[in-house]
């Protein structure tokens, strides 16, 4: 009894100490390792979402208001694409998922034809989340176009990891920063990973290795060079700004808007960069554009509708050029 009580003590020891010392080492530091973070008190959500070993986090087909059998936050579409139809796949975070500036632009689109915007935006994905819904779901749907919507932020997000807790009506996800472009996906104990050194050490290092899902370690440029070649080359991009002026951006938000242009450019793909349009309004009118005054990434309605007018315009001069032999698009 005393040998097993000595080797319990010696384990909590060992415990104790290995915590202590990672303490010492800031990359293990809970804000150096996530890029995101959000608990959700809300029945809502926790009924809506749910884990996914590919995609990390999806919509629940059919579980809430808006949500489609498709497990879109939009209107229904079938599944197999109308043989008229001009069909745009949509790829998003949230931005893109509650943004409906899509909405008003496939209303406007179907003035020059029978045209689908599929919009298969999920709130905290980022680019490998948008490579594997493409590569494992997106292509079924048979787009004649992929359309991403890129969020500043979103080269540098792995998978969210998610826990729910259905009896609390809670939500917690968390977003690990993957500079790298490598993925992966496991459930984690949100309050252990958010106070332990020690498990958020086991899990990069023991748990990401052991993770039995597919991977595609993969870096940003090869996932966007995949996705052209899935997409024949008909995929484009639209890069969303933060809601404040170029000049008040942190090193890390100028960085990540470099990066993402670098990226889309070494891969040849087309995009449009909205900056060009929302810097030209001035500090008050970008903050009254936001949905809420502290949150410089969602835009409020007026602002999806300046945002629907330029990419419409654009969008259109991109279907022309990819579908010029469709007699349906004028």
């Amino acid at each position: 009894m005393r040998k097993i009580l000595f080797i319990f003590l010696g384990l909590l020891s060992a415990i104790f100490i290995s915590e202590l010392l990672l303490r010492l080492d800031p990359k293990y530091r809970f804000d150096s390792l996530t890029g995101w973070t959000h608990s959700v008190t809300s029945e809502y959500h926790a009924k809506c979402y749910r884990p996914s070993k590919i995609l990390g986090l999806e919509l629940i087909p059919g579980s809430c208001d808006r949500i489609n059998s498709l497990g879109m936050y939009d209107k229904s579409y079938s599944m197999e694409k109308p043989g008229n139809a001009y069909r745009i796949l949509l790829l998003g975070d949230s931005i893109t998922e509650r943004g409906a500036w899509s909405s008003i632009i496939e209303e406007r689109l179907n003035s020059q034809g029978h045209f689908e915007i599929l919009n298969c935006g999920v709130s905290a994905w980022g680019l490998v989340n948008y490579y594997r819904y493409l590569k494992y779901k997106g292509l079924k749907l048979e787009p004649d176009m992929v359309l991403i919507g890129f969020c500043l932020n979103d080269l540098s997000k792995a998978l969210v990891y998610i826990y729910t807790d259905k009896k609390k009506k809670e939500m917690k996800l968390f977003t690990i920063e993957n500079s790298k472009g490598s993925d992966f996906s496991v459930k984690v104990n949100p309050g252990l990973f958010r106070y332990s050194f020690l498990y958020r050490f086991l899990f990069i290092n023991v748990i990401k290795g052991a993770d039995p899902a597919k991977r595609d370690d993969k870096t940003c440029v090869q996932m966007l060079s995949e996705m052209k070649m899935m997409a024949n080359g008909n995929i484009y991009a639209v890069i969303f700004p933060y809601l404040k002026p170029l000049e008040q951006y942190s090193g890390s938000e100028n960085a990540e808007y470099t990066d993402l242009i670098s990226a889309l450019e070494n891969t040849g793909i087309e995009y449009l960069d909205l900056h060009d349009h929302f810097n030209r309004f001035s500090d008050a009118q970008l903050i009254s554009y936001r949905i809420f005054p502290e949150d410089q990434i969602h835009f409020n309605e007026e602002a999806n509708e300046i945002k629907a007018n330029v990419i419409y315009s654009w969008l259109l001069e991109k279907i022309k050029k990819a579908g010029v032999d469709r007699p349906d698009v004028q």
